[in-house]
């Protein structure tokens, strides 16, 4: 298994279009946790006149804010992943999946916001466990296509297409016009041919 082989099965087993919508979901996360702090405190800032102290500099940033950012920035990118197996672990089990119909429908969508935080907070588990699912999934997807496409070429091969019902009475008539049939024989296969085709 090479490394391309991993990617195509892990990070593009979702399409583009699925990563952006979910990224534009949650970005009023990263937003709020994030940037308006950081929005405030240059406000601030320039209202006082710069009688505030001078931004601090990357070393002295506090280690818990980079911590901060680490985590919601990590989760805001891992959370399509980490949604994704939500997704997949809830679509593989029906009565999971009705279950979550129903309380989904129940409590007027707040069910499913709560999920959507819950992807998000524990992307960083989430997200890996996507990346394998998708693996597998995509995986079983290709075997699938594959045996499909061995299939259809076993069937071109090996089994001649059927001729339809049309042919099949022109060569009946073809036989009875040469008088190789009977009148009977004749009309029981055209009757035979008429109830296939309806």
């Amino acid at each position: 298994m090479t490394f391309s082989y991993f990617i195509d099965h892990t990070f593009k087993g979702i399409t583009l279009e699925f990563y952006l919508e979910h990224l534009r979901k949650t970005c009023i996360i990263p937003i709020f946790f994030l940037v308006i702090p950081l929005v405030l405190y240059a406000f601030v800032y320039f209202i006082n006149h710069f009688s505030l102290p001078p931004f601090p500099a990357w070393d002295e940033i506090p280690a818990n804010f980079i911590k901060a950012f680490v985590y919601i920035g990590g989760s805001w990118l891992l959370y399509p992943y980490s949604r994704c197996a939500y997704f997949l672990i809830f679509d593989s089990i029906p009565p999971l999946k009705f279950l979550e119909g129903i309380v989904t429908l129940l409590s007027l969508g707040l069910f499913a916001l709560v999920s959507a935080l819950f992807c998000f907070a524990f992307a960083f588990v989430g997200g890996p466990l996507g990346l394998i699912l998708l693996f597998f999934k995509t995986r079983q997807i290709e075997k699938h296509q594959l045996m499909d496409q061995i299939a259809h070429r076993f069937e071109e091969e090996v089994a001649p297409p059927l001729p339809s019902v049309s042919e099949e009475m022109a060569k009946w008539s073809s036989l009875y016009r040469e008088g190789k049939i009977s009148k009977e024989e004749y009309f029981r296969i055209a009757d035979s041919l008429n109830f296939k085709d309806k």
